[in-house]
């Protein structure tokens, strides 16, 4: 009889030290931030008037859908949206500055207007204006003008909103996924979906200093990162 009450010993003892190991190697649960840390990322977000970011885009609707991409670029008012696809899309930037937008595409003529979303639009043969202010508002993790019915999760971050654009067409944003980047977070997967189709872009490679070191915005710099990525067909991120 004694062998056996040992063995259950040891046995129970064994069952405590692996619980034991168990609880100690367990990831802590993410701690909400704090109000004043809130506070502190937001001003910083308001503040960010300068950067460039790379990564996916994708659009469908009913009748069709691409990919490509994008390397997008702000300082200040002026804005530089390169976007890289396959097939008949190929290579397209969309300058906007001094309330003035053109998309140029390669040898073509470009094209000039006031509104880049209308510009891109039509070069993409699209029903609606695509909601370029708002996104460049959404990818920095900001609401933006004329939003409504924000959802933020405990650490303040936008979760999902709602929006209109100047015709009376209303979006949802969604920020699916954010990234750490120098202390700051920002939005790495977000979709915006509209009567007219869904945008989807998957964000990487911030920046959050691209004019820093005495550097000079170029369109040959934002070129040269995407033909570091090729010109290969891409899937729609998420799809």
């Amino acid at each position: 009889m004694w062998p056996d009450v040992n063995k259950r010993a040891r046995l129970a003892g064994t069952a405590i030290l692996c619980l034991a190991v168990i609880q100690a190697c367990a990831v802590p649960e993410e701690q909400a931030s704090t109000p004043a840390e809130q506070a502190a990322q937001q001003a910083r977000l308001d503040r960010l008037d300068a950067f460039k970011v790379s990564g996916g885009l994708g659009f469908w609707d009913d009748t069709q859908n691409f990919t490509a991409k994008v390397v997008w670029q702000e300082d200040g008012d002026t804005r530089d949206v390169l976007v890289t696809a396959p097939l008949g899309i190929g290579r397209m930037r969309l300058v906007e500055e001094a309330g003035e937008a053109r998309i140029e595409r390669g040898s073509r003529e470009p094209v000039t207007g006031r509104d880049g979303g209308l510009l891109l639009a039509g070069v993409l043969g699209l029903d609606a204006a695509v909601p370029i202010d708002a996104i460049s508002q959404w990818i920095r993790g900001l609401p933006g003008e004329n939003s409504s019915l924000v959802v933020r999760d405990e650490g303040g971050r936008i979760e999902s909103l709602r929006w209109r654009d100047d015709s009376g067409r209303r979006w949802r944003a969604s920020l699916l996924r954010y990234a750490t980047v120098d202390g700051l977070e920002l939005p790495a997967l977000l979709t915006a979906t509209s009567q007219g189709g869904t945008i989807r872009l998957a964000l990487s490679d911030w920046d959050l200093d691209p004019l820093g070191a005495g550097e000079s915005a170029t369109s040959a710099q934002a070129e040269s990162a995407v033909e570091e990525t090729g010109n290969s067909r891409l899937s729609i991120p998420g799809r």
